[in-house]
This record gives structure tokens, C-alpha cells and sequence, in this order.
């Protein structure tokens, strides 16, 4: 990620929050320790819209302390002139799952 990032991660409502800066967007990743085995992110489509920006459709599949999660999400990223990520944008087909997921 670039130092000066801005990000759009999806929430339980629906909605989206702003997170600015890379050590913070790294915070709100979720914790996959002892996922190796259970964590799969699969990307089923990419569209590039130009040499900076890219769409992606991904499709989750997670399990952990007993609960399992299989999501999509859509993911859109800008990229700066060195290749660092700008800007992310992200949106889930089912945010309070997942944030139940995550946060159990």
C-alpha cells in the first residue's frame, strides 16, 4: 500500500468506511493467524479499466472457532506511478455475515 492511502471497506450495515494511511488499513484486515487451511480468497474476475485501475469479483471462503463464511466482494484499486495501491474500494454481497464472521 502506498504510506498515504485511502481505502472504502465495507461495514455491517452496508455502508462504507473511510481508512486513511496503510497502517491503518492494515488494522482493519482481520486476523487470519491459523487460517492457512480454512482462508480462501478467490478472484473470478478482473476487469482493467486502464493501466492504474482494476475491478476485481472475489469470492471468500473462510472457517474459524467453529463458524464458517463463503462471501463475494468487489473490489476496485488504483495504483500509483511506483505500483503502490492509492486507493481501495471495497463492497460485500453479505457485510453482516462477514462482520460476524470476523469479529467472533
Amino acid at each position: 500500500f502506498a504510506p498515504d492511502v485511502r481505502a472504502f471497506v465495507t461495514n455491517a450495515q452496508g455502508g462504507t468506511d473511510l481508512v486513511e494511511g496503510s497502517a491503518a488499513l492494515a488494522e482493519r484486515f482481520p486476523d487470519f493467524a491459523g487460517m492457512a487451511d480454512s482462508f480462501r480468497a478467490t478472484v473470478t474476475q478482473v476487469h482493467e479499466i486502464d493501466g492504474t485501475t482494476a475491478l476485481f469479483m472475489v469470492e471468500i471462503r473462510a472457517a474459524r472457532k467453529g463458524r464458517t463464511l463463503h462471501n463475494f466482494a468487489g473490489i476496485l484499486i488504483r495504483l500509483s506511478g511506483d505500483g503502490r495501491m492509492r486507493e481501495y474500494h471495497m463492497v460485500e454481497a453479505l457485510p453482516a455475515e462477514s462482520d460476524a464472521f470476523w469479529s467472533a
